[in-house]
């Protein structure tokens, strides 16, 4: 199963092997596993397909989502500083400016779920049974419970952050302020998609709060931008969601993986989020010794 997270994490592995030893293998196997997914992007629009050997049949083998955007466009960032090798960093570019020009309704001012790789969004109301419930069809759920599905909105967000901040270009740079103002409208985090899968979900947890992960993932989305852009109001915000998180998860010492659940777990994120408090408290406390990145992926 070629997903495109599994690509990311892969290709990731290859150029920190390269950085590390300087060995040509580890740059060549990189490059062999970013270049499947280039090779079969549309040349029009340069949307790929999240698993092309699915078939065009499912809708991962045809579609484009924000796992790519999430994860793979954020390895190759990555690999293209590890390894300096340009090529990784052309082809995030390329996806990201994609997504940004087909994926982003102006008039709702909301992001497409899904686009078909000529660029038209998949429009809702979501499948119900069988695999193709779990397409994000129509805009995007913000705060969808599935930490390995096809719908990573935030960690998307935090990619245009990165991508911006290395490129300089102004079309990331736009297309991450509107994932900030997107996420700023629909705070606190108390809905979710009512026709999707987890509906149960929707109508019984999601009314109190969300996972860790995108508390974690949000408060370092907004101090990424805060830092690229230098406004504070972005980290004015990301105060307000660590506000918001340890009101609900910290609880006798210990942070809760999400607020209707009276236990931590690792697959909840918690790491994330107290990854992104020491953010928030570096760039309150500048003078602090900890060395932290304000890429938290």
């Amino acid at each position: 199963c070629d997903f495109a997270m599994s690509g990311g994490e892969i290709l990731y592995a290859f150029a920190f092997l390269y950085h590390k030893t300087k060995e040509p293998l580890w740059l060549t196997r990189a490059r062999l596993v970013a270049d499947y997914y280039w090779n079969k992007r549309n040349p029009t629009t340069q949307l790929i397909p999240d698993r092309p050997n699915a078939g065009e049949e499912r809708f991962d083998g045809s579609h484009f989502d924000t796992a790519i955007t999430a994860f793979l466009c954020h390895r190759l960032l990555v690999a293209g500083q590890l390894t300096g090798d340009p090529e990784f960093t052309r082809q995030a570019v390329a996806y990201l400016k994609a997504y940004a020009t087909y994926g982003y309704d102006e008039q709702r001012g909301r992001f497409w779920g899904s686009l078909r790789l000529d660029g038209t969004p998949e429009p809702g109301p979501r499948a119900r049974g069988e695999y193709a419930q779990y397409e994000p069809r129509g805009y995007v759920d913000l705060w969808q419970p599935y930490a390995a599905g096809y719908e990573h909105p935030i960690a998307t967000a935090q990619t245009y952050a990165l991508a911006a901040e290395l490129s300089q270009d102004d079309l990331l740079l736009s297309t991450a302020r509107r994932w900030a103002d997107v996420i700023h409208r629909d705070f606190p985090p108390a809905r979710c998609e009512p026709e999707a899968w987890y509906k149960e979900y929707s109508v019984s947890w999601a009314p109190h709060g969300t996972y860790a992960e995108h508390y974690g993932r949000t408060i370092s989305f907004f101090l990424h931008l805060a830092a690229v852009t230098g406004q504070k109001q972005y980290q004015q915000f990301a105060r307000e969601v660590a506000q918001e998180a340890v009101s609900k998860l910290y609880y006798r010492g210990l942070f809760r993986g999400h607020p209707c659940k009276p236990y931590y777990e690792a697959m909840d994120g918690v790491g994330y989020l107290l990854y992104a408090l020491l953010q928030l408290d570096q760039a309150l406390n500048p003078s602090s010794e900890v060395v932290l990145s304000r890429d938290n992926m």
